[in-house]
């Protein structure tokens, strides 16, 4: 993975104005590449991880639907591209913890009164 430069803070100016370059291009500009990708890594460290590899996967994941939905964002109607692709990226990083570590929950339980079979949930 690329070095990343993690004492660089994303300016929403700096990103809204990358993301209207690579609408123009029809393509990620390397500004916008490095952007999220800092976005990315500052997000991931708010997790705990088993194994540093998993850090990887679930940043792996982020990436994967920033590139699905970069082309999303509308910059006509709103401004803040911050709000809109950290949403996202976290999003993503959570979809790839919660396929690492998944919730073991019984969302049922059983209840027998009487003879009646009834669930609560």
């Amino acid at each position: 993975m690329k070095k990343i430069n993690t004492r660089k803070n994303v300016r929403n100016e700096d990103l809204y104005n990358e993301i209207v370059k690579s609408k123009e291009r029809n393509e990620l500009t390397p500004e916008a590449v490095d952007l999220f990708l800092l976005m990315i890594h500052k997000a991931s460290t708010k997790f705990k991880y088993k194994n540093p590899d998993d850090r990887q996967d679930c940043m792996s994941e982020a990436i994967s639907e920033v590139i699905k939905r970069w082309r999303s964002f509308n910059e006509i109607e709103h401004t803040n591209a911050f709000a809109y692709y950290s949403t996202v990226i976290f999003n993503g990083i959570c979809k790839g913890y919660n396929d690492l570590y998944p919730k073991n929950r019984i969302t049922t339980v059983p209840l027998d009164i009487d003879g009646y079979g009834i669930y609560n949930i």
